[in-house]
């Protein structure tokens, strides 16, 4: 994301950063752009590639950003994905490990999208925004309307995605707008994200992937290298070819 300018003049400090004409993704989401438009799948996999580089660029200066949500997630022209609203973030102190876990009583975010052990136990840490990322990747799956469903009657998403995957029914979460009913090829993909969801919101913490690795899978299924543990109650996704994550800042 550009940014033009900056002031801290006033009760709150102001940036100025470059236009981003369409809107927010939470917006797509609830059809305030235009409900008549769907974002398709792919087009959300590109979204969430963005999203897992903007996250692991920031986890590797040691920045924890704190409130990974859709409506936090910014869409270009061409929508192209930036990751906003940094306010909330927070810099780990120099020398210590990024994959370092502290115990704090500060905790913010935004409900639904907190990782519980964060929620309960103050535990930060960079796999914070994994779990958040998580939640994001439910959405860019499921339609709105299931998402608060699920909310009401799970705090964590990971849970009904999970059975939802061991059950053999995960279909019954995925948004029927996306063609996946018509589309093998897609159908598999939006399984994959679906296990890697359920990986991202795994507790505890360490057993989540990092966002390197998150994005080294993103990318492998873009690319059409990927596979699925569909029939596996684990829920894992299966990577059958490693590619080192090469970091270019």
């Amino acid at each position: 994301m550009s940014i033009y300018g900056c002031t801290s003049q006033h009760v709150e400090p102001l940036i100025v950063h470059e236009y981003l004409s369409n809107g927010n993704l939470a917006a797509h989401f609830q059809g305030v752009k235009d409900e008549n438009i769907t974002l398709p799948w792919l087009k959300r996999l590109d979204i969430a590639i963005d999203i897992a580089n903007a996250l692991a660029y920031l986890h590797y200066y040691g920045i924890i950003h704190r409130n990974v949500k859709s409506s936090n997630i910014l869409l270009d022209l061409n929508f192209s994905a930036k990751l906003g609203n940094l306010h909330l973030s927070c810099k780990l102190p120099d020398g210590v490990p990024v994959d370092a876990t502290h115990v704090t009583s500060d905790r913010v975010g935004s409900s639904g999208y907190i990782d519980p052990e964060y929620l309960t136990k103050g535990q930060l840490s960079v796999k914070i925004d994994v779990y958040s990322f998580g939640v994001v990747l439910c959405e860019l799956l499921s339609s709105k309307l299931a998402i608060y469903h699920i909310l009401n009657e799970e705090s964590n998403l990971g849970i009904p995605f999970s059975r939802k995957i061991e059950n053999k029914t995960l279909v019954e979460l995925f948004d029927p707008r996306l063609g996946f009913q018509s589309n093998l090829n897609i159908k598999q993909l939006m399984t994959a994200t679906a296990e890697l969801a359920v990986l991202c919101m795994k507790c505890p913490q360490e057993s989540r992937p990092n966002m390197e690795e998150v994005l080294e899978i993103l990318n492998e299924m873009k690319q059409g290298r990927y596979g699925t543990n569909s029939h596996s109650t684990k829920g894992a996704i299966s990577k059958p070819y490693y590619i080192p994550f090469l970091f270019t800042g």
